[in-house]
């Protein structure tokens, strides 16, 4: 028997995620498959109801750019949106390379993952993030904090706020710091060295008494 923790508010998306995390800790063959076919039994929804989920979300988002006049480009990962309408302008792939394509961009909008944030931020791009638990709330104070965006759990967003959160962080004054906390970034090499480091220290035998 495999039991796994899951949090009441917690999305279709996300019990997947953690359902094909768990079967792959205990050396399932197809995580993925097995998470996804779990899942939709236990709603009661085939592949094509999962992905109707994940569809609503989408749709969602796609009525926020309208209102806000925006473009965008999303990461999907591992969700399925087929056969979900293309939206000239929203542009859907599978990843992304973050430090290619944040500093092209006026806004970025993520779960608030310690990797996604910190390229948010050395891109200097204004951050909203939509946090499900774990650290994303803290990744999500740090960036109030810096005064270079804001979050809200990603349960309590409607149309409304994603609306105004997203106007909010498209104003000058988020752009601008964003740009000036980017220059006190330290770069990836830069931490990369550092960690290096601090390993070797801590590995590093004392003298001997």
């Amino acid at each position: 028997m495999i039991a796994a923790q899951v949090e009441p508010s917690a999305s279709i998306e996300a019990v997947r995620r953690q359902l094909a995390q768990k079967f792959r800790q205990c050396g399932i063959d197809t995580p993925e498959l097995d998470a996804r076919l779990l899942v939709g039994h236990a709603l009661g929804l085939d592949h094509a109801g999962l992905a109707t989920q994940s569809g609503r979300v989408l749709a969602r988002k796609y009525e926020v750019l309208s209102r806000v006049g925006a473009r965008a480009l999303i990461c999907m990962g591992t969700k399925d949106f087929s056969g979900v309408p293309n939206v000239e302008n929203v542009k859907v792939v599978l990843e992304v390379n973050h430090a290619a394509v944040f500093p092209a961009c006026c806004a970025v909008v993520h779960h608030g993952g310690a990797g996604t944030t910190a390229a948010g931020l050395r891109a200097g791009t204004p951050t909203l993030i939509l946090w499900n638990g774990l650290d994303q709330p803290m990744w999500a104070a740090t960036i109030e904090c810096l005064e270079v965006g804001f979050g809200r759990r990603f349960s309590d967003s409607t149309l409304d706020s994603l609306t105004a959160d997203l106007n909010q962080i498209l104003s000058p004054q988020y752009a601008a710091r964003a740009r000036t906390v980017a220059t006190q970034m330290a770069t990836p090499a830069e931490s990369l060295t550092r960690a290096a480091d601090l390993l070797e220290d801590i590995a590093r035998p004392g003298p001997s008494s």
